[in-house]
């Protein structure tokens, strides 16, 4: 709802009925009120530490904030390292991921579920199984703000979070050079026609 408030309102009547054409409906996660995705054209330009950032200032400036954290990035996830987290995943009793948690931040990663020195060689069903189980398999319990940390580009993952889930804002940003400019309008582009009201 905050964030809302910053972005505005991007979409139009005729833009949200187009966007509606033809794509699967958008299911909440439950418990999870807001979702903003960070993303970014290019790799390397520092969406995983501006995600962690953002999660911990949510916490620090409002302690009665519940926030959690996504790592999208199923072949190079660097949130759990990053939150100093390892281990797996325990189960719910309805057969739910429990998310781990350090820092008072909730987190979900296909580094939890992998060997760290295992490379992830998927075809794009498989990441979009993947992304699915990641955002349906996960017991969030009350959340009032998810983060997802998105792999560079506009490809399955980010495909497949924006077409299943209600996004309240992205947050795209390039690095200092120029030739990033074009990945991101791109990148922005992708989470406009798709951003929930």
């Amino acid at each position: 709802r905050v964030l809302r408030g910053l972005l505005g309102n991007w979409k139009t009547k005729e833009q949200a009925q187009k966007a509606a054409r033809g794509l699967p409906r958008r299911w909440p996660i439950p418990g999870v009120k807001d979702i903003v995705v960070v993303a970014s054209g290019k790799g390397g330009v520092g969406k995983s530490t501006v995600t962690v950032n953002l999660a911990l200032a949510a916490t620090a400036l409002n302690k009665g904030l519940s926030v959690g954290l996504l790592d999208a990035d199923v072949y190079g996830p660097s949130i759990p390292r990053m939150l100093n987290l390892s281990g797996r995943p325990e189960l719910s009793n309805q057969d739910k991921m429990l998310p781990l948690v350090n820092y008072g931040i909730k987190c979900m990663s296909m580094g939890f579920l992998v060997e760290e020195k295992d490379a992830i060689v998927w075809r794009g069903l498989m990441v979009m199984s993947a992304v699915q189980k990641l955002l349906r398999g996960v017991d969030w319990g009350e959340l009032d703000l998810l983060l997802v940390d998105m792999p560079p580009g506009t490809g399955d993952t980010q495909l497949t979070i924006s077409q299943q889930v209600p996004i309240s804002g992205p947050s795209t940003f390039p690095s200092s050079e120029h030739l990033f400019y074009n990945n991101i309008q791109l990148n922005h582009s992708l989470y406009k026609d798709t951003l929930s009201k």
